[in-house]
């Protein structure tokens, strides 16, 4: 009896694993397939769930049955919008849930009405399926969608509350946020499909004790994947402009619409991002790293005498000069991070999850290979020397707000500015040593 008990929980264990590495898969791939395949397989997985809550249950142990679909589908579910919120933002949360619901009551509804199938005298029943499964499960589909309402909205509500109060431990900010919500909805839930059955109690506690384990290592799993893999948000995409009624639009209109994104926030000189997309990018990336407790820091970068060598050399030179600076800073910075023209000769990297320290390293590494690159150029601005003034800003130390950020790096661009240029300038301190990016790196120029 324990090694059959064992044995089960073991694979409780492999379907959580196969569960969150298919979610997970998915969300990963959304940049290439859209968020169209994620939503609809967390549509399949939500009536799959259903199902197994009215039919399956499993004893583990005495007196605790645990039904694999309430506590590994839904745990899942639940643990995937909280992905949604922390990767992306809460409107797509809300996105996603509305989907989820309609698709719920479409369900229960369509299985309310072919139930009455089975009282027909000229029904072929094959595998003997009783009315109480269409019946019941409809009870049980139109009280799961309600909870789930309530879930949602709840643990959007509560992970943000407990992250003021617990801000050093990004598992345990999940993990609370999941098990409180995972308890109510368990009350919630159980009672409005079950309150009348005599193993109601049991039903009950045996949820609540499963979701509370399940919930442990769903958080572990979500933990690693934000400690370990880099932020994969979708820049050019415009969470406010597709609703639940676009979803299906998308998967025609796709190409085109990210070509007229496109166009809108990258500079057509230079082809990186310009200040438009900074201004809203930059808050995007600050929620995101408050809601994470991790740190991002703000290059502010200035090209040296830029002006005089356009006034002295001509505007085809001095175009030519900022295409070269822009490709040069792109190469140098993440995939995570995000290169943009902020005006003039004027640049901003948004570093994400990056602190001080590797904020020095990309600046002094962008100084270095800006001078090199010319070198290598064409004969009409090989011999010029082009040099960069740096400024570097540090959420949260410096600010949480995008224009307190911008107003720090700015002022340290400028005081790098008046003490001699071609420098970086962090935290009140200051890097003018041409050696400094190979001290950094490890590496001599």
């Amino acid at each position: 009896m324990q090694s059959i008990a064992f044995g089960h929980l073991f694979l409780f264990v492999i379907e959580i694993l196969a569960t969150s590495a298919f979610l997970l898969g998915l969300f990963r791939l959304r940049n290439k397939l859209g968020l169209v395949p994620f939503y609809m397989a967390l549509g399949s997985l939500q009536q799959l769930q259903t199902l197994l809550a009215l039919t399956v249950y499993v004893q583990v142990v005495p007196g605790v049955a645990i039904s694999p679909g309430s506590t590994v589908l839904f745990t899942g579910m639940l643990f995937t919008i909280l992905l949604v919120y922390i990767r992306e933002d809460a409107s797509e949360a809300r996105k996603l849930i509305y989907g989820l619901l309609v698709a719920n009551l479409t369900v229960a509804i369509l299985s309310f009405l072919l139930g009455l199938h089975l009282n027909s005298r000229f029904l072929i029943n094959t595998f003997v399926i009783r009315q109480e499964l269409f019946s019941q499960g409809f009870r049980v589909m139109v009280v799961g969608a309600g909870a789930l309402v309530v879930d949602v909205f709840l643990i959007l509500i509560l992970y943000e509350a407990i992250a003021k109060w617990i801000k050093s431990s990004l598992f345990l900010r999940i993990y609370a946020s999941m098990f409180l919500v995972l308890t109510v909805d368990t009350l919630l839930f159980v009672t409005g499909s079950f309150v009348e059955q005599p193993n109601y109690w049991l039903l009950l506690g045996s949820a609540v004790v499963g979701k509370a384990c399940t919930a442990a290592l769903y958080s572990a799993i979500l933990t690693a994947y934000f400690r370990l893999l880099p932020a994969d948000s979708l820049p050019e995409r415009d969470e406010s402009g597709i609703d639940v009624r676009g979803l299906f639009e998308v998967l025609t209109y796709r190409q085109r619409y990210e070509a007229m994104r496109t166009q809108v926030v990258r500079d057509p000189l230079t082809r990186i991002y310009n200040r438009v997309f900074l201004e809203d990018c930059l808050r995007k990336t600050l929620a995101r790293a408050k809601r994470l407790g991790s740190s991002t820091t703000l290059l502010m970068i200035d090209l040296d005498g830029f002006k005089s060598l356009n006034d002295a050399s001509g505007h085809q030179v001095g175009d030519r000069v900022l295409i070269i600076a822009a490709q040069t800073l792109q190469e140098c910075l993440q995939e995570a991070d995000f290169p943009c023209r902020y005006g003039g000769d004027e640049f901003v990297a948004i570093l994400s999850n990056s602190g001080i320290e590797s904020a020095v390293a990309v600046a002094e590494r962008f100084r270095y290979h800006l001078q090199q690159r010319f070198r290598w150029e064409s004969s009409d601005i090989a011999d010029l020397t082009i040099t960069a003034t740096i400024g570097i800003a540090c959420a949260p130390e410096d600010g949480v707000e995008p224009r307190s950020l911008i107003r720090v790096a700015d002022k340290r661009l400028y005081a790098g500015k008046k003490r001699g240029r071609n420098c970086v300038v962090y935290d009140e301190r200051i890097s003018e040593n041409d050696n400094v990016f190979g001290e950094l790196s490890g590496s001599k120029p």
